[in-house]
């Protein structure tokens, strides 16, 4: 999972948030890396090359905003928070299974990424309400755009 690579190990251990910044900042972190890991298995699964390509793509553009946000939580003294993997793994499988009853995998595929990416901007939105400082500021608008640029080219893919 690219989870383990942005939140190796040692830093899951439990720890304080210290206040609303920080913890909007983790938790953006976190959905950051939940929606890369979400791209990496929905290329796998999907048979369409060209749209696995832009998978990967969005995942790996994904996995460096996460680690950039990561790196400012560090930076303000606090770790970053992980995703929960078996939280993960039931979204994969519930996924999975839409997937199959849809009959439409791909528009079902795109539908959720859409939605994903739809949440992620909302969320980066919301954390920008936070006092956070300049760095990361800059990086949580980064994601609220990478998010909805995603999003309008996940919409142009599915029209």
């Amino acid at each position: 999972m690219l989870i383990q690579w942005i939140f190796p190990g040692n830093e899951i251990e439990p720890m304080f948030i210290r206040d609303d910044a920080e913890a909007a900042l983790s938790e953006l972190a976190e959905h950051c890396a939940e929606v890369a890991d979400h791209y990496v298995s929905s290329a796998a699964r999907i048979r369409d090359s060209r749209l696995a390509e832009m998978f990967e793509g969005l995942a790996q553009n994904h996995v460096q905003l996460a680690t950039e946000l990561a790196d400012h939580l560090r930076g303000m003294g606090s770790l970053p928070r992980a995703p929960d993997p078996d939280r993960e793994t039931a979204l994969e499988f519930l996924s999975a299974i839409k997937e199959t009853l849809s009959g439409n995998t791909i528009s079902s595929v795109l539908d959720d990424q859409i939605q994903r990416e739809k949440r992620l901007a909302e969320e980066a939105e919301a954390a920008l309400d936070n006092s956070l400082p300049e760095p990361a500021r800059a990086s949580v608008m980064k994601v609220a755009q990478a998010a909805r640029s995603a999003q309008h080219s996940l919409a142009a893919v599915h029209a």
